[in-house]
C-alpha cells in the first residue's frame, strides 16, 4: 500500500462535479421483497468516469449515550462534508441507538436536512428496517457515481438469498465495466465465510464498514476492509473519526480525519494502487 501526504489541499480542488445515481432491484414474486434479483438502472448515464470525493461515516448512533451529544457531533460531520464539497456520504449503519425511538428518528430526520449531498445509509444491528426504508429505501441496493458502483448490503442478513443478491450485483458490475466497485455493510466481513470469498472473486477494490467503534484497515484477499469509529463514541486510541475518500481512475485515496481537532491522531493516509483485471473496468 502506498503512502500519500496527510497534509493536502482542499479536497474538492480540481475534482469534478459527479451526478449520484441509484437503482433497486427488480424481485419476481418468489423472492423477498429485501433480497431482490435483476438491477434496474435508475436516472441519466453514469458511464463517464470523473474524479470525486466522498466521505465514508462510521455510526452516529443517535441516543447514545445521549441524544443532544450525538446530535450535536452528526452535525459536525455534516459541516465536514459540506466545506469539502463531498460528491456524497456514505454511513456505515447504527444510525440511532433504539431503532424505532420517535424522538432519535426526529433528531436524525433533522440532521440529515443539513447535509448539501446526497447521503446513503447501510442498516446496522441498532436499526429498525421499516424506519431504515421509509428514510433510504430498501437495504440491498446498489448506486452508481461516476461509472464507479456502491453496493449496499444489510449485514444483519447473510442469508443465501442475501449473498445470491450479492453476487447478481457484483456480476453486473463486472459486465458494465465499472472503474471501482465499493461494497458499503455494517460489520466487516471475514475471509474465510462465503460473503469474503464473493468480495475477493469479483474484484471489489474497498468495503466500508462501521459497528467497532474503531478506526483501521486490513487487506484481504484482492481488497481492503476499512472501519471508523463514527460520531457517537470510540473504543481506540484513535477518537472519533471519519474517512475522505478520493477516488481517481487509477488508484483510491483514503484519508481518516479527527471529528474533533482535540481527539486522537491516526495513521498516515493510505493509497490503494488499482491491481484489478481489464474486465472489472480497470484501464
Amino acid at each position: 500500500m502506498l503512502n500519500v501526504k496527510a497534509s493536502r489541499p482542499a479536497l474538492a480542488a480540481g475534482l469534478a462535479v459527479v451526478m449520484v445515481l441509484g437503482y433497486t432491484l427488480a424481485r419476481p414474486a418468489s423472492r423477498p421483497a429485501t433480497h431482490p434479483a435483476a438491477p434496474v438502472t435508475q436516472g441519466a448515464d453514469s458511464n463517464e468516469f470523473a474524479p470525486f470525493v466522498f466521505i465514508h461515516a462510521g455510526d452516529p448512533e443517535l441516543g447514545s449515550p445521549d441524544l443532544p451529544g450525538t446530535s450535536k457531533r452528526f452535525g459536525q460531520l455534516a459541516q465536514r462534508a459540506n466545506s469539502i464539497g463531498a460528491a456524497m456520504v456514505v454511513i456505515a449503519g447504527d444510525l440511532v441507538r433504539n431503532g424505532d425511538k420517535a424522538d432519535q428518528l426526529r433528531a436524525l430526520d433533522e440532521a440529515l436536512k443539513t447535509f448539501k449531498m446526497p447521503v446513503r445509509a447501510v442498516p446496522g444491528n441498532h436499526d429498525d428496517l421499516a424506519a431504515f426504508r421509509k428514510r433510504f429505501g430498501p437495504e440491498n441496493s446498489v448506486f452508481t457515481v461516476s461509472n464507479c458502483d456502491f453496493v449496499c448490503v444489510n449485514s444483519n442478513d447473510l442469508s443465501a438469498s442475501a449473498l445470491s443478491w450479492l453476487e447478481e450485483a457484483l456480476k453486473l458490475a463486472v459486465e458494465r465495466r465499472r472503474t471501482h466497485v465499493f461494497v458499503v455493510m455494517h460489520h466487516p466481513p471475514e475471509d474465510d465465510k462465503a460473503i469474503g470469498k464473493l468480495l475477493s472473486k469479483y474484484g471489489v477494490a474497498a468495503v466500508l464498514c462501521g459497528h467497532l467503534h474503531r478506526t483501521g484497515e486490513a487487506p484481504h484477499k484482492g481488497y481492503v476492509t476499512y472501519w471508523v469509529s463514527g460520531t457517537a463514541k470510540f473504543r481506540d486510541e484513535n477518537g472519533l473519526r471519519y474517512n475522505v475518500f478520493r477516488v481517481y481512475k487509477d488508484r483510491i485515496e483514503q484519508e481518516s480525519l479527527p471529528l474533533e481537532k482535540d481527539v486522537g491522531r491516526m495513521a498516515p493516509t493510505s493509497s490503494m494502487p488499482a491491481s484489478r483485471p481489464q474486465t472489472h473496468g480497470m484501464p
